[in-house]
């Protein structure tokens, strides 16, 4: 079973489906889109509905129940797209965003971390619906938006009160109830340096906090740290911990490699190496 297959019965049925792809990350996704009049089509991924069909002995029939299922859920919301995508609500929504170094068309920027670019993206909710967009140059011309102005606007967004979050790892873990707490008890006390998660408030492209100088320096003044390694792990968040000189950067990144390879989704990954930053100034050293 795959994509075209299930078009093929979509269209069977009477749905004008058709396959799409887009690119995350610099990564080529495929899915597939049912038309109709709402502006707003969303595209159905369909590789692990696929996948979890064959492991149940399902066929393309069911995936397409579930697909269709999927799609009267969302046509029968009213959406106003013109007030979407208006000045006033861009820019109230308009955050940084961290990726690998792509040839994507959007409004995008080189980023101090080698091998990673800065761009910037509108995401909101309305009426029971998330949508979250790359912001091109065609949106910024249409809404007369000037590139100055709209990273002014996801700056301030971005890095508000509040939103930039740093946790010890150990602590976070207790947390959650994956370690105990008597084991992030041992592992704060230890001499080992701590491992940190740097990330947004909603933890959703949040690795873009790494960026923000104000905290990082507030953490480094608290901690008493003057370089920190980083350690890319999504596009969600960044891993950061204190630098000794016992640290091999070498033997860091090659763990962030084999995490890449074997725990991250690929439209998801940054690059396969740590990075060692500066509190003062956090220039790559």
């Amino acid at each position: 079973m795959n994509n075209n297959d299930i078009v093929k019965e979509l269209q069977t049925r009477g749905y004008d489906a058709e396959l799409h792809e887009v690119i995350k990350n610099g990564v080529s996704m495929k899915g597939i889109v049912i038309r109709s009049n709402d502006p707003m089509t969303p595209i159905l991924y369909t590789d692990d509905l696929i996948e979890m069909a064959e492991d149940c002995g399902q066929g393309v029939e069911e995936v397409a129940d579930v697909l269709i299922k999927k799609y009267e859920q969302q046509k029968d919301i009213e959406i106003d797209v013109n007030q979407l995508m208006s000045r006033e609500t861009i820019l109230s929504h308009i955050y940084i965003g961290i990726q690998k170094e792509s040839n994507e068309k959007i409004e995008k920027k080189p980023c101090e971390f080698e091998g990673l670019e800065t761009y910037l993206y509108v995401e909101h909710s309305t009426k029971g619906r998330n949508y979250s967009l790359k912001l091109s140059q065609q949106i910024m011309e249409a809404i007369n938006l000037r590139s100055d102005e709209a990273w002014q606007h996801a700056e301030r967004n971005t890095f508000a009160d509040g939103e930039t979050q740093i946790q010890n790892v150990a602590s976070m873990l207790s947390g959650m109830g994956y370690i105990s707490d008597e084991a992030a008890e041992a592992e704060l006390e230890s001499d080992f340096p701590q491992l940190y998660v740097v990330t947004n408030r909603a933890k959703y492209r949040g690795a873009s906090a790494i960026l923000d100088k104000t905290v990082l320096k507030e953490f480094g003044k608290k901690h008493n740290i003057k370089k920190l390694v980083v350690l890319p792990s999504s596009i969600h968040e960044m891993l950061i911990m204190p630098y000794n000189d016992s640290i091999n950067m070498n033997d860091l990144s090659f763990m962030v490699a084999d995490v890449n390879a074997n725990q991250v989704e690929p439209e998801e990954r940054l690059t396969d190496r740590a990075y060692l930053i500066t509190q003062s100034d956090m220039l790559c050293l």
